[in-house]
């Protein structure tokens, strides 16, 4: 019995296999060659920084940047409400 090997049947049997052997692999066996971007594609802002400390976080920003950003008005409301909050 022969059949055929179409371009459509080569590539399912692609996909089988590979996500058969893909699936045992280890994660780091996985993602090994993949640069930054291409391992983080897809996830939402708040998978990227599960796990991360707020103040490793938040001392690798570059705040002069953050602050030119931003109005006078949304830096006045902030000073505002911390005053507030610090009586």
């Amino acid at each position: 019995m022969s059949t055929e090997l179409t371009a459509e049947k080569v590539m399912e049997m692609g996909k089988f296999w590979g996500g058969s052997y893909l699936s045992r692999l280890a994660p780091e066996e996985r993602l090994a060659g993949l640069g930054t971007e291409e391992r983080l594609a897809g996830l939402a802002t708040e998978e990227r920084l599960a796990g991360l400390d707020t103040k490793d976080i938040v001392s690798k920003m570059d705040h002069q940047k953050i602050l030119a950003e931003l109005s006078i008005e949304e830096i006045e409301v902030y000073l505002q409400r911390y005053k507030g909050s610090s009586k």
